[in-house]
This record gives C-alpha cells, sequence and structure tokens, in this order.
C-alpha cells in the first residue's frame, strides 16, 4: 500500500513556504496496490487513533480506491450509516460501505465493476468503476 502526505503540510514539505499552523490537521493519503482487509484497514485506523492521542493532532486519511475516487477512512470504518462520500476529480458520489469493502478484498477489474454496479447509490448511469486505474 502506498502511504503519502497532502495538503497544508504537503505544500509546505514541497515549497519550504508555511503553510501549516498550530491547529493544522495532517493529511494523508493510501492507496492500496492488491487486496486489503477490513483488519488491515482497523489496524491502520488504530495507528491514527493512537496518533492523534499521542501527537494532539487530528489526522485525516483518505484512501484512494482503484476507481479514482478518494473516501476517509474513518468515515468508512466508524460503523455509522451504509453509504460513504467518494470524492473524484469531475464528481461526488455516495458508495456503498459494503461495495467498498469487497472493492478493496477483491480488487478484480471484473469482479470490482459488478460490485460497483451492483451497490453503488448513484441514479443513472454509474459514472464510476472500481478498477486498477491504468
Amino acid at each position: 500500500m502506498n502511504m503519502g502526505v497532502w495538503g497544508s503540510a504537503a505544500m509546505e514539505l514541497h515549497t519550504g513556504y508555511l503553510y501549516t499552523h498550530d491547529g493544522s490537521d495532517l493529511d494523508f493519503f493510501l492507496q492500496p496496490k492488491s487486496k486489503v482487509s477490513v483488519r488491515t484497514l482497523t489496524r491502520c485506523l488504530d495507528a491514527i487513533v493512537q496518533s492523534e492521542q499521542n501527537f494532539h493532532v487530528r489526522v485525516d486519511v483518505e484512501l484512494s480506491l482503484p476507481s479514482g475516487y478518494g473516501i476517509s477512512l474513518k468515515e468508512l470504518m466508524d460503523g455509522k450509516g451504509t453509504s460513504v462520500l467518494g470524492k473524484g476529480l469531475h464528481d461526488v458520489v455516495l458508495l456503498r460501505k459494503s461495495m467498498v469493502f469487497d472493492c478493496l478484498s477483491a480488487y478484480s477489474a471484473n469482479v470490482a465493476s459488478t460490485v460497483l454496479a451492483a451497490h453503488c447509490d448513484l441514479k443513472g448511469p454509474v459514472s464510476a468503476q472500481c478498477t486498477p486505474a491504468g
């Protein structure tokens, strides 16, 4: 799984200019390269919560789906509701959490595309596919 920093901390690291302040959060992204289990996601979230407590900073993690949509790891794992907001370059969609878990555990173009079509909350044509970028 690839991991990186983005947001104001990334801008500061990249440019050398000050973009963060005492109240800034820390934004990370995770990009799976193969199957990801719920257990792995839970362990990531546990480490994030522990870091927030130890360092007194809010940490946001965006999980990059193979479709190109990004979702909040905390929102995915919060146990509340059945959908999560998927943010893409050109649109925003509601994705069923069960679909996201199925996509991440399958990580197969054919299976994941079928799973998305069956579970996406979009009305009309499905604009996202849970397939590896490429």
